[in-house]
């Protein structure tokens, strides 16, 4: 198992609190929107963050969170259906008997995987 995937594994199981299973999908984007540095994309901050290992993403994703104010506007923002990137995880996992982290992680990474992730980042 990847860095990465460690990490989202280990997001998800803390995210349970704030949200449903598919929450953990966008702490990590809305971490790294927080702490991108003048004039570095998201996603510039997402590979930073990820790449250092002496980074406690979890205690990061739980300041975070803490910060947002409680409303019930906010949790369900917080809660939204799956998606249809969540849907192809899921019947990959069934297909493979893979666990969820690691089919949405390959799912992902293919071009269809790619066009859904931004379409979800969109709406």
């Amino acid at each position: 198992m990847s860095h990465s995937e460690k990490l989202l594994k280990a997001a998800h199981a803390g995210l349970h609190q704030y949200g449903n299973k598919s929450d953990w999908k966008g702490a990590l984007h809305e971490l790294a929107q927080s702490k991108a540095r003048k004039g570095e994309t998201v996603e510039a901050a997402v590979s930073r963050l990820l790449a250092d290992r002496d980074t406690d993403m979890m205690a990061l994703i739980r300041a975070e969170r803490a910060a947002e104010p409680a409303a019930p506007v906010a949790k369900v923002a917080a809660n939204p259906p799956p998606s249809a990137l969540d849907n192809l995880a899921k019947a990959r996992a069934a297909e493979t008997g893979e666990d969820f982290f690691t089919a949405f992680s390959k799912v992902a990474d293919t071009p269809e995987g790619r066009r859904l992730w931004a379409e979800s980042r969109r709406a």
